[in-house]
């Protein structure tokens, strides 16, 4: 237990060093494992700027 906090205080002091942080909690259907026909990490527009240099799908209309 002791080793998952500091691991999870070492994440946040990173990403306050960094200037940037995201965070998300994984479902069963994000990871592939319940057999549901998605699967894969959704990431919401407001973060798409922090991983791609490109406007999402949803908002420029490119695939």
């Amino acid at each position: 237990m002791q080793e998952e906090l500091d691991n999870l205080t070492n994440a946040i002091e990173a990403a306050g060093q960094s200037g940037r942080f995201f965070c998300e909690f994984l479902s069963p259907n994000d990871a592939g494992v319940n057999g549901a026909h998605q699967d894969g990490v959704y990431l919401n527009s407001g973060s798409w700027d922090i991983f791609f240099n490109n406007a999402s799908v949803s908002v420029s209309g490119i695939e």
